[in-house]
This record gives structure tokens, sequence and C-alpha cells, in this order.
């Protein structure tokens, strides 16, 4: 008997290698998948993404210059809208008909700094982030104190084309599986369609209070109100990030809602220092400057918004190029 409960185990070790052999040829194959099955046309930059194809997005995704009707697209860009157009203007752009909504913000961050290098210039104007040392040490004290009195914006321009990029963990796979107290639950990292998920949600569920209040209305209520729709917006999109409780797979929006509201907060600690401390991947935004303040040489850490990446029309140098008149 005792020999059988030691065939009985090694069995089963054979048949849990055996499942994870399986599940780990099928993502193999689903992202095969999602690479282009054509080759590209030769005006289509190859970007090598930092997620190594652990995600949605394949290794390496192809995408074009603007047009300009994406140019023009980008241009009529509002805070409402800024998300669905940058994904509307990718999914156009991006060989191969990925759809750019399930790529997380780091990999359209990686997309855009490569096209705004490559087809563009290597330079971008940001805020400068300062800190009040660095105003002590200044020895420009009208400058300082215009600063301090919002007189005066800090702004320095940046040479992005030597930024450097983390990979993501080569042995990582989704989902990411936390356990606490024989608790398991199945977690994913974000996507932007989280957002845009979420966007719809409270649009469609506050529908009469944002048609009901004004503006400038300084009532109790919209402030309510107010409070009522960021706190779903954040809760949709933190719940998306759910995808099995146990046993049960949370298929729906519903499902993953109710998942959230009932899960302990030791979880998401769990998940947000695992993502932080092994998961961290794309742009460093850690940039050594030349301090606008102090002259001297500085690491700082930049807030880059996606439309920092994105150029004008006038932003481009373009000189190989044949001009004549007339008929030919």
């Amino acid at each position: 008997m005792g020999n059988d409960f030691f065939v009985e185990k090694e069995e089963e070790k054979i048949e849990q290698s055996t499942l994870h052999d399986q599940l780990k040829e099928k993502k193999t194959r689903e992202r095969k998948k999602r690479e282009p099955q054509n080759k590209p046309p030769n005006n289509y930059l190859p970007v090598k993404l930092s997620s190594i194809g652990k995600l949605n997005a394949p290794a390496i995704i192809y995408v074009r210059n603007y047009t300009g009707e994406d140019i023009l697209d980008m241009s009529m860009i509002t805070e409402d809208n800024a998300l669905d157009t940058i994904v509307k203007v990718l999914n156009n752009m991006v060989f191969g008909g990925f759809d750019c909504s399930y790529l997380h913000q780091k990999e359209i961050e990686e997309i855009l700094l490569n096209i705004l290098i490559n087809f563009w210039n290597s330079q971008i104007d940001c805020t400068y982030p300062y800190t009040e040392e660095e105003l002590d040490t200044c020895p420009d004290k009208e400058k300082v104190k215009r600063i301090r009195k919002g007189d005066e914006s800090l702004n320095i321009t940046l040479t992005v084309d030597n930024l450097k990029t983390t990979s993501l963990l080569k042995e990582f796979e989704e989902p990411i599986n936390i356990t606490l107290q024989n608790e398991t639950v199945q977690f994913v990292l974000p996507r932007v369609r989280n957002i845009l998920i979420a966007k719809d949600y409270v649009e469609k569920k506050y529908a009469q209070e944002d048609s009901q209040y004004e503006t400038d209305d300084q009532s109790s209520e919209r402030e309510e109100y107010l409070r009522n729709r960021n706190k779903d917006f954040l809760l949709v999109q933190q719940a998306q990030l759910l995808r099995k409780h146990n046993s049960k797979v949370l298929n729906t929006l519903d499902e993953q809602i109710k998942c959230f509201k009932e899960l302990s907060i030791n979880f998401w600690k769990a998940y947000n220092q695992t993502v932080e401390e092994k998961l961290d991947f794309g742009v460093n935004h850690d940039i050594e400057v030349v301090s606008p303040l102090t002259d001297k040489k500085i690491t700082r850490r930049f807030q880059f918004r996606f439309l920092d990446f994105v150029p004008s029309l006038d932003s481009q140098d373009i000189s190989e190029y044949t001009v004549t008149f007339g008929e030919q």
C-alpha cells in the first residue's frame, strides 16, 4: 500500500508537470498569433517592447509615422478624450491589426517615444521637477521668488533618444497568483482598456447627474456625486485586475466588482508590492540633467504624459525631398 501511495504521488507530479507544459505551449501559440503573419512594409518601424511579449502585445510591434489626419486627430485632443484618441490613432498606425486598447500604458509610452525619435526629433520640452533644496541654493533669488509665487514656471528641454528602458522579468507569466491564509486570488497587470471601460461605466451610471449639475455648482450634493463618481471610476479600474478568486473565475465586470468589494486590502498590498519590486518595466523616468537652478548635474524623476511625445507639424525638420513647379 505504501508503494501505491508513492506511485500516486509521482503520477500526480507528472500530471501537474504535463498540465504546466500544456499551458505554456498554449500561451506560446497565443503569443505567436498576435505577431504579424505578413511582412510589414519598409516604412514601418519595428519597436522592441520592454514587455517582451509577456502581455497581450507581441515582443516587437511595427508602427508607421503619423499621417496628416493622425496629427489632426491628435491636435483636437481634450482632457476627456485623450486616451480614446491615442488608442484610435495607434490602431490605424500599428501593422497587423493589433487592438492597442490591450496595451499597458508603459507600452504606449514606448511606442510614442520611438515614433518621436525615429520620425521626428529627439527633444521634448517638459516641466522641471525641482526641490526646495534647489530653490534654497539657487543664486538667482528673484527667479526663486517668481517661481514660489507662481509667476514663473520652470521648464527644461530633454534629449530623449538615450532614455533607458527596463525589460519585464523573463520568468513572468500572467496571472499573478497571491495566496493569503488559504485564500488565493489571481491578478493581471493593467491595460489601457481598463480605463476606457471604467470611463464608459461611470458615464452610463451617472448620466443623469452629469447633466443635472453645473460646473460652478458648489452644493454638497454635487460634491457627494463627484466623490461617488470618482470612486467608481477608480474601483472599476482596479476590479478589472482580478481574474480568479479561489476556484471562482471572474468572467464579468459585475463579478470582478463584487470580488473587489469583498477582498481583503492585504491582497492589494501584496499585489502592489509585487508589481513595484519585481515587475517594473518600460522607460526609466529617472534622468540625469543639468539643473536650471544650480547648473549642476542631478538626477530627477520626470512625469511624462502621452502628449509629451506627440509632435506638432512644425517640429519635424525634413531636408530629403525634391520640389518642382508647373506641369511635368
